[in-house]
């Protein structure tokens, strides 16, 4: 996927599980009609401050894929806050977005890293240049200051981690994972997880754009379930300034997989999930999921225990991190959120809302709401899906999309009024927009050309 690199003015920055500069101003839309389904009273109130324009790069592409600066860029941390601790206004999100594409004939192979616009328009491939036409690009995470894109590929063979310059489309090899890499403690390793129920952001950048935290875990052996080797996943964090990834050491839970590693918007801080598996195998295993945080000084804290959970994604302002639990003694999968100054947790809904898997949930750039999907719980094909809204000022849900057929999942927002989110049927996956206000969704991708691909898809870029 190739990208129109944009040459933004890093007027205010900050770090989320969505990235953000100043940037273009979208373009103005029609009227749309249509209203969401408030499951109560209180409906949410939101305003979207405006966007600047910025002008258009015009640097040239090299053909060159190496660069031999390690170094990454000194720039103010996007986390709302400048080097002296002064508070910044929150910034806004271009009209950028980058998702991963892949051809229906070969899903593995064919997958392309791309740009478009916000309306979908002006759609490029971003390494395809740097011979990575003939394996897939996937797991594509933006720095917080939007001049980097780390994503993982098997071009070399092995499935490695790649960091792509937007400016200059530099492209640089991060890892080695294969037999001889030293600092492996077995071989064969693979970056993130195959177990994508509870791993959606495979990479997480820190706030100063310096470091990235992920998991890594043994390939598959075999091709029956009784033949497949697991292993435990293991954290690793990579400081760009470095040649190789190291592993993040801690007392580990016997026969866990740690995965969704995600660095504060305001620290160093990790949280994380441990998920121990009895019986890994896709038939009969079963699993028991905590969410920790590793502080600055290594401590472990354990915040939330349940069977299984995932999804995790901290508050903007860094004293929140919502996840997606599954509630005992029922079938029900709920979004949630824990504040991290009471420990309380807070079940999204949890009153009237039974019968329920949700999905995906992500924190607006202002902090004030969280938007997740939820679907039936039947067959992918067969399920119907929704998007939902949570006001925490006055705890209201509101269904921002009804029931419709088809799973939604890879839910972004663009700005403080504008989602987007894919949609898979039995037709083919699409990505989407929709204003929460007065919702009606605007398809943005087309089948076949470039159609969405199965992983975390779409995202806005800084």
């Amino acid at each position: 996927m190739i990208l129109i690199s944009t040459f933004m003015k890093k007027i205010f920055l900050f770090s989320f599980i969505i990235f953000t500069l100043v940037a273009c101003a979208p373009p103005a839309a029609k009227k749309q009609t249509g209203t969401g389904t408030s499951l109560n009273q209180n409906q949410p109130t939101i305003t979207d401050p405006p966007i600047t324009t910025d002008p258009p790069p015009t640097e040239d592409i090299p053909s060159d894929e190496t660069d031999n600066d390690t170094t990454p860029p000194e720039d103010t941390p996007a986390d709302g806050t400048d080097n002296n601790n002064n508070t910044q206004p929150t910034p806004q999100f271009t009209t950028k977005i980058i998702y991963e594409s892949y051809r229906t004939d070969n899903i593995m192979q064919n997958g392309k890293l791309m740009m478009m616009n916000a309306d979908g328009s002006n759609k490029i491939e971003l390494v395809s240049d740097h011979g990575f036409s003939m394996g897939r690009q996937a797991n594509a995470k933006a720095s917080p200051n939007g001049e980097y894109i780390i994503f993982s590929s098997p071009k070399e063979g092995s499935e490695e981690v790649w960091l792509l310059q937007l400016n200059t489309r530099i492209i640089r090899r991060l890892s080695s994972f294969n037999d001889s890499s030293s600092w492996l403690e077995t071989t064969e390793y693979a970056p993130c997880s195959h177990d994508d129920r509870n791993n959606k952001d495979c990479f997480s950048w820190s706030f100063d754009n310096k470091e990235i935290v992920f998991s890594v875990q043994p390939q598959f052996r075999g091709f029956s379930s009784s033949e497949k080797t697991y292993g435990n996943q293991e954290l690793y964090k990579l400081d760009l300034t470095q040649t190789l990834p190291t592993p993040i050491k801690f007392q580990n839970q016997p026969n866990a997989n740690n995965i969704n590693p995600q660095f504060s918007p305001k620290d160093k801080q990790i949280a994380f999930v441990s998920s121990n598996i009895s019986n890994p195998s896709f038939e009969t295993e079963t699993r028991y999921d905590k969410l920790l945080l590793i502080d600055l000084d290594g401590q472990i804290q354990t915040l939330v225990e349940t069977n299984s959970m995932g999804s995790i994604q901290w508050s903007p302002d860094g004293t929140k991190i919502a996840f997606v639990q599954s509630i005992p003694n029922t079938q029900d999968r709920k979004a949630s959120y824990i504040d991290l100054q009471t420990r309380q947790v807070h079940i999204l809904g949890e009153q009237f809302r039974t019968q329920v898997s949700d999905g995906e949930s992500s924190w607006s750039p202002d902090g004030k709401y969280i938007i997740f999907i939820s679907q039936t719980p039947e067959q992918i094909l067969n399920a119907d899906s929704s998007l939902n809204i949570y006001t925490l000022s006055n705890q209201s849900l509101t269904t921002i999309i009804g029931l419709e057929k088809g799973i939604k999942s890879a839910i972004s927002w663009l700005n403080n009024s504008e989602v987007m989110y894919r949609s898979y049927t039995s037709t083919g996956n699409f990505i989407y927009k929709t204003s929460i206000t007065t919702p009606h969704p605007q398809k943005l991708t087309d089948i076949l050309s470039d159609l969405p691909g199965i992983l975390r898809i779409p995202l806005p870029l800084p």
